[in-house]
């Protein structure tokens, strides 16, 4: 795959990020910046000629390492990166489950050797994502850290992507790919978004960054399809930017949720339920089928009735449950949406109201512990990793 050599230089600012300031009393203050890692490029070290021929594609990713993490607890490791220049770390919710105050942030700078703890400040299980507070020395600040890429229209399907990680004790491995599929209905929590792509991942690597050729995070490395380590997973840009916003306002984030069940109206569905059905009217059309829901449902109670589909929401179209997912990243409960339905052959505007997403999400984790545990820390005699064995 031919790289594309104009990476850092877009690292010098387009897309909004969230990043810190620093007040008059010398304290971080959370703010949206459009120029998220320039500082990067003067923060690398003088290369050598090799490096100097690589050029761009070799600062940015130089960079972009730099602002990755490792984040260790005594169950285990993962990846993180920052996000603000005073030490925030993003990674994956299920790299610190049941561990919020035994932390430990690892940075890739050779000048920042040692270890600094940290605290979990924000949980999002639904999307298997979780912010941490690392306890940086002033002397240490400001740190270099990465931009969230939160506008769907700049991900799409063949873009090269770039996966920084610990896969298996292997710290700070850089791995390329493709994205495969921006809309994944991802095997976490409901209505998160997923990017699929090839960049190699495996244990080590949740939490990690998935960035673009301009240097920004399109996703969070999250899982892989069974064995196959090039089939990975990421959560989408747009939702992390949006449970950043949450999780730094009120410490979680609230989902929300059509409240009614349905179903995918499909030919083959459709003829399924005909059969089921005979004599009840379902027109050939791709859409959500409101269905077998009972009196006293949230839907119910709200405009919706069993039978009615739903075919466009606030403008957009809805042939199957991704694109209603799609449409609700970024709303919260209570909020209205202008639905588009099709009942008894006649189309209606509903002004619907969410609600918020019933999630046991500590039974979730609980059940899957087996299944998302991090990997234990590498040996103490392995040497290709600066990980301390517990």
């Amino acid at each position: 795959m031919k790289l594309k050599r104009t990476l850092f230089v877009v690292m010098l600012g387009l897309t909004l990020s969230l990043v810190t300031g620093t007040t008059a009393s010398g304290e971080p203050t959370n703010h949206f910046y459009e120029n998220p890692i320039a500082a990067l490029a003067s923060q690398t070290t003088s290369a050598t000629a090799n490096e100097a021929a690589i050029g761009d594609m070799f600062r940015m990713v130089v960079a972009a390492r730099q602002a990755t993490v490792a984040v260790t607890t005594p169950d285990g490791f993962g990846t993180g990166f920052v996000i603000n220049d005073g030490g925030l770390i993003l990674t994956n919710y299920h790299v610190i489950h049941g561990n919020n105050e035994r932390i430990r942030i690892w940075f890739y700078d050779k000048e920042i050797m040692n270890f600094y703890e940290g605290i979990v400040i924000g949980i999002d299980p639904i999307a298997d994502l979780a912010l941490i507070k690392a306890f940086i020395p002033d002397y240490l600040l400001p740190l270099p850290y990465l931009a969230i890429e939160h506008r769907n229209k700049e991900i799409n399907v063949i873009d090269d992507v770039y996966a920084i990680g610990h896969p298996g004790g292997l710290d700070w491995t850089i791995t390329e790919g493709i994205i495969s599929h921006t809309n994944r209905n991802g095997r976490i929590g409901p209505y998160v978004r997923i990017i699929q792509h090839s960049a190699t991942i495996a244990q080590g690597s949740s939490g990690g960054p998935l960035i673009n050729t301009d240097g920004k995070v399109v996703g969070v490395n999250t899982y892989v399809l069974g064995e196959q380590k090039n089939f990975a997973y990421a959560v989408r840009g747009d939702v992390v930017y949006h449970s950043l916003k949450e999780m730094l306002q009120r410490g979680t984030v609230i989902y929300p949720a059509l409240g009614i069940r349905t179903v995918h109206l499909n030919p083959l569905i459709r003829e399924k339920m005909i059969k089921e059905n005979p004599n009840t009217y379902i027109p050939d059309i791709f859409g959500l089928m409101v269905w077998k829901n009972e009196e006293g449902t949230h839907g119910l109670n709200n405009g919706l009735l069993n039978g009615d589909i739903i075919i466009d929401a606030n403008g957009h179209p809805i042939n199957n449950i991704d694109d209603m997912a799609d449409v609700m990243v970024g709303k919260y409960p209570g909020q209205k949406m202008s639905l588009l339905i099709i009942r008894n052959r006649v189309l209606l505007r509903v002004e619907y109201t969410l609600t918020s997403l019933d999630f046991d999400y500590m039974t979730y984790y609980n059940e899957r512990k087996e299944e998302q545990k991090t990997p234990k820390s590498p040996p103490e005699k392995k040497p290709e990793s600066r990980f301390p064995a517990r």
